[in-house]
């Protein structure tokens, strides 16, 4: 009879007890602080995307800079070539003023983004445009960044479905203004505004952005598709992401694009 107890309790034990949560080999990720990114670590380990440090840490807790974000999405998306994509600008006749010629990231900065690259690229009138590719990117940065990604792919809302979209959001942290066609815009970086009109004839000058239709854009699909979520009626476009948060959204979009069938044109991964 206790044979037959215990043998009852051991099958129990299996059917009912939740699997443990898959970990990795770094020592400064574990299962309680890291678990919501442990999957998306291992996937992006997995692919050969990223790697830990020499000491055998992964640093998921440390902030990503624009350098190193471009570098991932490099990695994992890479046949997303702005040379050979017709969603996006193939203009090579540029430099970015601060990424020289010995900058180490010089090469994916330059594959991927163009000076179409609304909110990643700070254009200055018939200056040379900024990259800023030693800034730690917020979540605002990398809305516009993953949200340059889908623009490759040609995936996403039309202008009118995806400005009812964020508008219905009613973001607490972004304001989304009406102007006039023809409008001439200053923008301030600090203030997350965006600007639209019936005719998209409005124009910017010393900003960031090409375009506030692609921003737009963005955030209709990116929060629609759950890649980034809000909390508090908020994107909470100012705060800073970390490793761990980068290879998670990463995770998401790739998984995204995957399941709508244009994962191929822009990655063998």
């Amino acid at each position: 009879m206790r044979k037959s107890l215990l043998l009852l309790t051991f099958i129990l034990s299996l059917l009912f007890t939740p699997p443990a949560l898959a970990s990795t080999h770094f020592k400064d990720v574990d299962n309680v602080n890291h678990a919501y990114a442990i999957p998306s670590i291992n996937f992006m380990v997995d692919k050969g995307i990223l790697s830990g440090y020499d000491d055998g840490t992964f640093k998921p807790d440390r902030y990503v800079d624009k350098s190193e974000f471009t570098l991932m999405i490099y990695k994992l998306f890479d046949k997303l070539r702005r040379s050979s994509n017709p969603c996006l600008d193939s203009n090579s006749k540029f430099e970015y003023a601060d990424v020289p010629a010995g900058h180490w990231a010089r090469k994916p900065i330059l594959d991927i983004y163009g000076l179409d690259a609304t909110g990643v690229v700070e254009l200055r009138g018939d200056l040379p445009p900024y990259f800023h590719p030693d800034t730690q990117i917020t979540r605002w940065d990398a809305l516009h960044m993953l949200g340059y990604v889908l623009k490759g792919t040609g995936i996403g809302y039309d202008d009118t479905m995806a400005l009812e979209i964020v508008m219905n959001l009613k973001l607490k942290d972004i304001k989304i203004k009406r102007v006039e066609p023809n409008t001439i815009i200053s923008y301030n970086s600090a203030d997350k505004t965006i600007y639209y009109d019936d005719t998209r004839e409005h124009f910017g000058f010393d900003c960031g952005f090409s375009d506030d239709y692609d921003t737009i854009r963005y955030i209709a699909y990116m929060v629609g598709a759950k890649i980034m979520s809000t909390w508090n009626g908020k994107l909470e476009v100012n705060d800073k992401i970390t490793r761990a948060q980068a290879v998670v959204l990463l995770h998401r979009l790739y998984n995204e694009v995957k399941s709508v069938g244009y994962l191929s044109p822009i990655s063998s991964k």
